[in-house]
């Protein structure tokens, strides 16, 4: 008897055992056509001999004699090694087999389970010969009888699951920027599928997964590389990994874990300044995600004319940076921070931009809403209009200047919003730029109480390129039914500052805006 370890193609597919009829201390019965994929530790073939282990035999039809140590309910016999189309049939001590009618030496494996799991394979070999002349007529003897010689064999060991000698993230290291992250693992014994968790080492709605996608696989000790593909989970952190592997016998390995500190860093979106700066102080324009400070300096290293100081969360407070002395071209570079967890400060990228520091003979250049308002449209650039429900009504308004006024009126539908766009991203002259603007807001419900319903927002673009975008919200708060009530919501724009050449006019800040077509 040989005994052959299983190494069926697929999964095996678990189905229920069903009990018919038991009685206490009574044999299990296993229900027809139900298929087990793991072993019975209990359950051994300890002897299997074709025809009581003779060397061969001139009939098709053998007599599998076999010794079960357990408690087995069926067999199943076959000459292919993965019992390809082999039918379970009620377990017996000596079933009979058909080795067809081919001549030959035949190898028969054979299998007993219970209603707990598969027992060890095992098989044995005879050869088909043809039948032996028969005597002439008239002969007094005729051949002799075959001499078979009885053949013990030794117990076969169960296969033994597969054991994780080893398993590592991203080589070790104690911390990771990345969220998706490399895995290294080494096994002893044979493996199929694998599965990664990083719930628990219950693996909740993890799957296993065929080892014909990793890196290096092998049925051996070998180590295995999962590289940049497994993700961890969201937030910062210390963050743990399980692993588990399983063998063509659905025998699984205990479970292995390894942990790393996640820190993922912030990135810098949007950097801008002035392209000429007539002052020292000069905004700093920061798009960021991921970051609460900021540092500047004028060398790549930080070390020249370095300023820190906390990011702004509105568009038209940006920070400031304060340049070093003396004229001319100047690149400031920029880095934005958070704090990871045990105290790691977490740097982004580094990202630079240039200025070019010029001589005074700058000044501010204030204009009302309105002419702003009036100058951009007499060039086919005024303001832009646009509600988000048909029941809203976007209008404005002015007197010479004045405040422009923006108002969003609604009736019953809730977060009505209008967006009032000045400039349509319209490109300052050179040794020109956006300063600030001022306003005011006043919101009146449908009831006549006064209140701010929502601050409206503004977006300002840098860099010689300028777009102000406002959106004037009228949310209806209700009225005393509960249903949405009209709501009037007024933006006062007031003032937009630019800075400018001292000698020129603010309407010079255009190409397309000149002193004689001004208003």
């Amino acid at each position: 008897m040989k005994e052959k370890p299983f190494r069926g193609i697929g999964l095996l597919v678990m189905v229920l055992l069903f009990l018919s009829g038991a009685q206490v201390g009574a044999r299990m019965v296993i229900k027809p056509g139900a298929v087990l994929n793991i072993s019975d530790p209990s359950l051994r073939i300890t002897s299997f001999m074709i025809n009581n282990g003779a060397a061969g035999t001139t009939r098709e039809t053998v007599t599998l004699n076999n010794a079960v140590q357990g408690d087995a309910g069926e067999y199943r016999a076959s000459m292919n090694q993965d019992f390809q189309y082999a039918q379970w049939h009620a377990y017996s001590t000596a079933p009979t087999f058909n080795l067809g009618g081919v001549h030959g030496t035949k190898t028969i494996y054979f299998q007993v389970r219970s209603s707990r799991g598969l027992s060890n394979v095992v098989s044995d070999s005879i050869r088909l010969e043809s039948p032996p002349p028969q005597p002439l007529p008239g002969s007094a003897s005729g051949p002799g009888p075959i001499v078979t010689t009885p053949r013990t064999y030794p117990v076969p060991q169960p296969a033994r699951p597969p054991v994780i000698t080893s398993f590592v993230i991203e080589n070790g290291a104690a911390t990771t920027p990345k969220r998706r992250v490399s895995i290294r693992f080494t096994f002893q014994g044979s493996m199929t599928h694998y599965r990664i968790s990083t719930i628990g080492d219950t693996f909740p709605g993890a799957e296993w997964i065929g080892q014909w996608h990793l890196t290096n696989s092998s049925l051996t000790e070998e180590a295995i590389l999962i590289p940049g593909n497994v993700r961890m989970g969201e937030g910062d952190g210390l963050k743990t990994m399980y692993l588990q592997l399983k063998d063509n016998l659905g025998q699984v390995s205990s479970v292995a874990k390894d942990s790393i500190t996640f820190n993922e860093l912030p990135t810098i979106s949007v950097f801008n300044i002035p392209q000429y700066a007539y002052q020292r102080a000069i905004p700093l324009y920061i798009g960021a995600w991921g970051a609460t400070h900021w540092r500047a300096g004028e060398s790549r290293d930080f070390v020249r004319n370095l300023q820190t100081g906390p990011l702004s969360a509105r568009a038209d407070t940006p920070p400031t940076y304060t340049l070093s002395e003396g004229f001319g071209r100047k690149t400031v570079y920029l880095q934005v921070t958070r704090q990871g967890t045990d105290n790691m400060t977490l740097y982004s990228n580094i990202v630079s931009k240039n200025t070019e520091f010029v001589a005074s003979g700058h000044k501010d250049f204030t204009i009302s809403g309105y002419d702003a308002y009036k100058a951009a449209e007499f060039r086919g650039f005024g303001f832009s209009t646009k509600p988000n429900d048909p029941t809203s009504q976007c209008r404005m308004w002015g007197n010479p200047g004045g405040p422009l006024v923006l108002e969003a009126v609604t009736s019953r539908v809730v977060g009505s919003k209008c967006d009032f766009i000045l400039f349509s991203d319209k490109q300052l002259n050179e040794r020109w730029s956006f300063k600030s603007y001022g306003y005011q807001k006043n919101c009146i419900d449908g009831r006549g109480d006064s209140s701010v319903i929502q601050q409206p927002s503004s977006a300002v673009s840098v860099d010689r390129n300028l777009k102000f975008q406002i959106h004037v919200w009228a949310d209806p708060p209700g009225n005393l039914f509960g249903e949405p009530s009209g709501t009037i919501c007024d933006f006062f724009l007031n003032s937009i500052t630019l800075e400018g050449p001292e000698n020129a006019s603010w309407e010079d800040a255009f190409s397309w805006w000149t002193s004689s077509h001004a208003p």
